[in-house]
């Protein structure tokens, strides 16, 4: 395998700076589909990747199309052939949007980012068209879309943009204007699901009371500064001679935008204002749509890597380095091949018979770290591989060609593949899969077992035990009301039930019977391993006076080092009208 850098007239450090944004998407995606664990570092970084991967990539975007289109004259004779290019690239993202789209719909369902809507193959041709006019956006896709816009948008929109960089002053006070704009556009509401979707890819949305609240898009007015940015940058960057000069460059923007960030901070904290909310936890506050102090941070942390790179590049081992080069320079490739990995991995490991079931999920550092690696090995191997043939075929005849399957080096990467497969096949089977204390075949019984008994369907089958939270209230409880339930947790510890006796292995989950998932609710315990243990949390949806509501449930059994807190407790809780089932086991 080949990770030599290539020897074309690239910015290598913008191929370091791409590559270090690939690692760390896959990073953040891997643990968002695959990790329940409750390590901090692992948490952490996966927080990073999602404030700052996207900003990083729009902003290389935004600096490549300068290098590749804006900084053309418009009488240069490669300008066509260069907006052709650009034009091909773009319709490629857009096929390639339009697969990962159907399989995130299909694998993962209505997860909450797009308007709640169901694809299968019983109901293909009614879904299909809500993807295609982007009505629905489905998860882990969204910011291709945004990369699609974007890119025909510099194609057929040249001249504006070449105006708007060399007008730099201008064109950051349009982009400006444009965020504003596009802030106070995402909180008006439409009744046509057209309009909302539109809306959504313009502008986003922030009124929870819509159900384009689920388009979790990346809005373009709000972002086109960064994109702008990017060319800006990269006009900049072009006229410096030194490496002096543009470490310089790259230090100093670092400054400005952890300024900018610190500003937001302090004035979200003194007058609680959206526009400046900088939020650093897993809901991503600010995020959809994005604040200001959202897009400082992630121009922050996206410069802060980027002079990472360049403080500390030439200490990285010289394998890490190549990866992240070649990442770097094929980033389209690691993205289509990371996603189609995980959304087959848990495809392939859900069981069908059981509802909401998501696939084999790791909460181990260390299996979480190992699957991660193991996904970046496999998207190197096939885009180098992917690489190979495409140099072959453009050096040789077509007979040639069509020998190349038995070559050396098309027969070793096939090798490396095939190895690796079955190894991942045995890890699975001899070590996750068999990490429970049941067999396999045993825990598929009890999973039909319970599946028989239609509702309530059981959220995870590592748990011993789940107790259903019965909510009916003689008032009306308003969305995100706190309340408490109690129920006999010492009981439950005495029988072996729960395994730990502070309750770190309590869980309190809701199902939302709009999406057809189960989400996992912070919570504060009161009085563990009690007849009266109190466990408080917030409501997911209004619940309507005299309504009875069974869609909450309390599950025990499986070890965790901690149980998800809320940031901050309640003066006062409700408890008037909830109540608990009797337990529920698993049993055979």
């Amino acid at each position: 395998m080949n990770l030599t850098p290539k020897t074309t007239k690239r910015e290598v450090l913008i191929d370091y700076f791409r590559g270090l944004a690939v690692a760390l998407m896959i990073f953040t995606h891997v643990v968002g589909l695959t990790y329940v664990g409750r390590n901090n570092f692992i948490n952490n970084i996966s927080i990073i990747g999602g404030i700052a991967s996207f900003t990083m990539f729009l902003f290389i975007s935004g600096f490549g199309a300068y290098f590749g289109l804006i900084k053309y004259t418009n009488d240069d004779p490669v300008l066509p052939e260069r907006k052709l290019r650009f034009f091909v690239r773009n319709i490629q993202l857009l096929g390639i949007y339009y697969i990962l789209a159907i399989a995130s719909v299909l694998v993962l369902g209505n997860t909450g980012t797009s308007i709640p809507n169901t694809l299968d193959l019983e109901n293909i041709t009614n879904g299909l068209p809500r993807i295609i006019f982007f009505i629905t956006v489905p998860e882990y896709t969204e910011f291709l879309l945004a990369f699609v816009i974007f890119g025909l948008l510099v194609v057929f929109l040249r001249p504006v943009f070449k105006f708007l960089v060399e007008k730099s002053f201008f064109g950051l006070v349009v982009s400006c204007a444009l965020f504003v704009l596009g802030y106070l556009l995402s909180g008006v509401n439409f009744d046509s699901l057209g309009l909302v979707a539109i809306k959504a890819l313009i502008a986003g949305s922030i009124n929870p009371s819509n159900p384009d609240t689920y388009l979790h898009t990346f809005p373009i007015f709000q972002y086109l500064s960064i994109y702008l940015l990017g060319m800006l940058f990269a006009r900049l960057w072009l006229s410096l001679e030194t490496d002096f000069q543009k470490y310089k460059i790259v230090i100093t923007w670092t400054i400005i935008f952890s300024i900018l960030t610190t500003l937001s901070f302090i004035t979200f904290e003194q007058t609680e204002i959206k526009l400046f909310e900088v939020g650093f936890d897993s809901s991503l506050p600010g995020r959809f749509p994005p604040s200001f102090g959202f897009l400082s941070l992630s121009m922050f942390i996206a410069f802060a890597s980027l002079l990472f790179l360049i403080l500390f590049k030439n200490f990285l081992p010289g394998l890490i380095k190549a990866a992240i080069h070649f990442m770097g320079s094929n980033p389209l490739e690691m993205f289509f091949l990371h996603l189609t990995i995980i959304f087959g991995f848990r495809y392939l490991t859900m069981d069908d018979s059981v509802s909401g079931d998501v696939g084999m999920q790791f909460d181990g550092t260390f299996s979480i770290i190992l699957f991660y690696l193991f996904v970046l090995l496999l998207c190197i191997i096939f885009t180098n591989s992917k690489n190979q043939f495409k140099a072959w075929s453009l050096e040789n005849t077509e007979t040639e060609v069509i020998w190349w399957g038995l070559t050396e080096r098309a027969l070793s990467s096939f090798a490396i593949i095939t190895v690796l497969v079955i190894a991942g096949a045995n890890f699975y089977k001899d070590v996750l899969a068999s990490g429970s204390a049941e067999t396999t075949s045993n825990v598929q019984f009890k999973k039909r077992l319970i599946r028989e008994e239609e509702w309530p369907f059981w959220w995870d089958h590592q748990y011993n035990a789940f107790r259903q939270i019965i909510i009916k209230p003689q008032n009306t409880i308003p969305e995100k009301t706190w309340i408490e339930v109690s129920f006999d947790h010492a009981r439950a510890v005495r029988e072996g039930k729960s395994l730990d006796s502070n309750g770190k292995d309590i869980r309190v989950v809701f199902y939302d019977e709009n999406l057809g998932a189960f989400k996992e609710l912070p919570f504060f315990i009161e009085n563990p391993n009690s007849e009266n243990t109190k466990l408080i949390f917030q409501t997911e949806k209004l619940i309507t006076s005299n309504e009875e509501v069974d869609t909450y449930f309390i599950y025990y059994g499986k070890k965790h080092e901690d149980h998800p807190q809320p940031e901050l407790r309640p003066n006062s809780t409700l408890s008037q009208g909830i109540s608990c089932t009797q337990m529920k086991e698993l049993t055979a």
